[in-house]
């Protein structure tokens, strides 16, 4: 089993119960599909170095900052999961598409600042989802009915493991 499948997983089943998990995963991906690309010429474990770095700092900032975690990782899954909605809807169109993800991304924050335990759910068991699909490299309309059965599992399994030992506390 693959690791980006394994976190697929987590995510989707522990995110919320592993918000920790969650940040450190989402700053991981980042990293590994968005920012190591740009460094075409680099050797490839320079981009896994950056991809590591930025997840261990995402849960460090769980740790210090939780409420400054919170509106970054909601920033980061909600950018990621616009992405890969346009990419995998063709609608991705090159120099919209940052725009675009900057747009998901404040979505993403403001969710997960305003109703944190909903939003985390829903975020990580989308985000783990998509993982999951991407890793399965399936056709788009089974693809499609899995992604949807997943997050609805994930979903379902985050809402009723109970709230997690350290939640944020306003």
């Amino acid at each position: 089993m693959s690791g980006r499948l394994l976190m697929g997983i987590g995510l989707l089943l522990f995110g919320r119960q592993l918000f920790w998990l969650f940040v450190a995963v989402m700053g991981f991906l980042f990293g590994l599909d968005l920012v190591a690309p740009l460094l075409p010429n680099s050797p490839s474990w320079l981009g896994l170095l950056i991809a590591v770095s930025i997840g261990v700092l995402g849960a460090v900032l769980v740790w210090l900052w939780q409420w400054v975690a919170v509106g970054i990782a909601g920033f980061l899954a909600g950018g990621y999961l616009t992405g890969h909605i346009l990419h995998a809807s063709g609608m991705a169109t090159g120099g919209m598409s940052g725009g675009l993800f900057v747009l998901g991304g404040l979505v993403g924050a403001l969710l997960m600042i305003a109703v944190f335990d909903w939003a985390l759910i829903i975020l990580s068991s989308l985000s783990g989802a998509t993982v999951i699909i991407q890793e399965l490299s399936l056709e788009r309309l089974p693809a499609v009915g899995i992604f949807v059965g997943l997050v609805a599992v994930g979903i379902v399994v985050q809402g009723r493991l109970g709230r997690p030992h350290s939640t944020l506390s306003r």
